[in-house]
């Protein structure tokens, strides 16, 4: 009986995350339990890259869980682990983005993290923060904005967080080289916007 019931206990604790995703959509909550708790550090410190707070770390990564297990009929078998990081990173990019639109001052922020990442594009035309006019600030904020996610996120992340290739490939779940090329395009992306918007002017 003894045997039984550890033969039980291993053949359950090496139950695979596919096998876990089924019984909980079986209606077997412990499995969705059992599944999160393996990547539930690894949830919270991917957040806690981009939201920086571990108060708002443990908000959006509730968040995360929530919108995981509301998901997990649509998964399709691509790497869960790969699958939950980028939802929790979404959550929490999505965090940054309601956060910066609550006051002035944050957008204000936003502006001049603009401004650095415009300066820090393109060396050789460095952007002196004392002659840009106030307007310019909203105009490059604008830009930043306007940007796909996919690469507002990379720029933020190199730029403003000082986060390595390594770091953002591991919180966006991307290879090295896709980040790098992502942030290839995304520098020209805002640079052309850039010149368009004073071409304009």
């Amino acid at each position: 009986m003894g045997g039984e019931g550890r033969g039980r206990g291993k053949e359950r604790a090496m139950r695979s995350d596919e096998q876990l995703i089924q019984l909980t959509l079986q209606g077997e909550q412990k499995a969705f339990e059992e599944l999160i708790t393996r990547y539930y550090r690894h949830l919270y410190l991917s957040i806690l890259r981009i939201v920086r707070k571990d108060k708002e770390a443990e908000d959006v990564l509730q968040e995360t869980l929530w919108q995981i297990y509301r998901s997990l009929p649509t998964y399709r078998s691509e790497g869960f682990k790969t699958w939950i990081t980028r939802i929790a990173v979404n959550k929490a990019i999505d965090w940054n983005r309601k956060q910066r639109r609550q006051t002035k001052q944050e957008k204000a922020g936003s502006a001049e993290e603009a401004e650095m990442i415009l300066s820090r594009t393109q060396p050789d035309q460095p952007v002196e923060e004392a002659l840009i006019r106030e307007e310019e600030k909203a105009a490059i904020a604008a830009i930043l904005e306007e940007l796909p996610d996919k690469y507002r996120s990379v720029l933020y992340r190199y730029y403003i967080e000082d986060q390595s290739y390594q770091e953002i490939a591991e919180a966006e779940a991307l290879p090295v080289n896709t980040v790098a090329a992502r942030l290839h395009r995304a520098k020209r992306l805002f640079r052309t916007r850039w010149e368009e918007r004073i071409r304009h002017d």
